[in-house]
């Protein structure tokens, strides 16, 4: 049994070799370009979604500092019992450093950021002391209690203004 050298020779030629080359390379580069494209994509899909997220997650927080607001300014001067939600804030913040551009504008919602954490130490301090001594309720509110009221408002307005230019520039 002989193998037929023409038969091979026919079957395979150098034309056809430089035909599969270029279906492979083109192949190659249409999908290496669809997969960028798709990636590109994703990415702008995901960067929306994430920004509005941490959007959502500080007007939340901003609901919750109108609410302490209104409960400390009430004539019996209550304390809120709750945190303001700050893991959330920290984990989209955190998690979505690369969608800042400019560092100037991550730095400013980070201490946005800071501030509502500060808030919340303020809180569980006034929590603690009270829980600690009732009967310092008048020396609390007299000092710690008009601090941490004004914290709130003026964080309530820098982050507000924060968003409101945010939003504008989006």
């Amino acid at each position: 049994m002989s193998i037929d050298t023409t038969a091979v020779r026919s079957f395979f030629t150098l034309k056809d070799f430089f035909y599969a080359l270029f279906s492979a390379l083109t192949g190659v580069i249409i999908g290496v370009l669809w997969a960028e494209w798709k990636w590109k994509r994703q990415y702008t899909k995901e960067n929306i979604r994430l920004r509005a997220n941490l959007v959502q997650a500080f007007r939340f927080n901003l609901d919750r500092l109108t609410q302490s607001i209104g409960y400390m300014k009430n004539p019996q001067r209550v304390v809120p019992n709750f945190r303001l939600d700050t893991p959330i804030v920290n984990h989209l913040l955190f998690g979505g450093r690369k969608l800042f551009d400019d560092p100037n504008l991550f730095e400013r919602f980070n201490w946005q950021r800071y501030q509502l954490e500060h808030i919340n130490a303020k809180l569980d301090y006034l929590h603690t002391m009270l829980a600690q001594d009732p009967s310092l309720s008048s020396n609390v509110s007299q000092c710690e209690y008009s601090s941490v009221l004004r914290h709130m408002e003026n964080t309530q307005q820098e982050v507000s203004d924060l968003l409101s230019e945010y939003e504008r520039l989006q």
